[in-house]
C-alpha cells in the first residue's frame, strides 16, 4: 500500500475514533518524515487520542511538520472527527 493510501486510511480511522488503527498507520509515516502524519501524531498526543496526553511530544510533532511547511494547529485542523 502506498504512503498516501496508508495516510488516508489513518485519517479515516481517526475520524471514526479508531485511534489504535490510526496510530499504527500514521506513526511509521511520521517517523519517515511525512509532515501531515507528523501533524496528526501531534494531534493524537495533544488530545490523548490512543496515547497518553503529552504536550511535549505533541509540540515536537507539530514542529517537525512545520519545518516542512505544514501549518500549525488551529480549531479547523484539529477537529478531525
Amino acid at each position: 500500500m502506498s504512503a498516501s493510501a496508508n495516510f488516508q486510511k489513518g485519517v479515516a480511522a481517526f475520524k471514526s475514533e479508531d485511534y489504535a488503527t490510526a496510530l499504527r498507520g500514521l506513526k511509521p509515516l511520521a517517523e519517515q518524515g511525512m509532515p501531515r502524519a507528523q501533524f496528526f501524531l501531534g494531534v493524537a498526543y495533544g488530545e490523548g487520542w490512543g496515547v497518553p496526553e503529552d504536550d511535549k511530544i505533541a509540540v515536537q510533532c507539530y514542529r517537525l511538520a512545520a519545518e516542512q511547511g505544514m501549518p500549525g494547529p488551529s480549531p479547523i485542523w484539529v477537529d478531525v472527527r
